[in-house]
């Protein structure tokens, strides 16, 4: 049975700040929990529920989806956003890049 997640938590404010500015952010996650189409609730650092969004695409990690989904990262560059998931998780082996869509914003 695989578990599915029902929230996602961001450490970082770029791309919380992505997401509720502009609905959509893409982030690199660990692959096994996430499914398109799923309903998550959006956590901040400190576990606090900010909002709901859809998981709208899962893709593995590449450096070509780095470069098509910087733009909505939340960072300044696809480099920005590749060094801080490196410092995040060290390894992105098995990783894939995770879009999500506020609630509302579905079009």
């Amino acid at each position: 049975m695989t578990r599915m997640v029902t929230y996602i938590r961001f450490r970082l404010r770029k791309p919380l700040r992505q997401l509720l500015s502009k609905g959509v952010v893409a982030t690199i996650r660990g692959c096994k929990w996430y499914r398109e189409g799923r309903v998550v609730e959006v956590l901040d650092r400190g576990y606090r529920k900010v909002c709901e969004a859809c998981i709208t695409r899962v893709e593995p990690f590449s450096e070509d989806g780095v470069r098509k989904w910087w733009v909505v990262s939340g960072f300044e560059s696809p480099r920005e956003w590749l060094e801080s998931a490196r410092r995040m998780y060290r390894s992105l082996d098995g990783k894939c890049i995770v879009v999500l869509v506020v609630r509302g914003h579905e079009g």
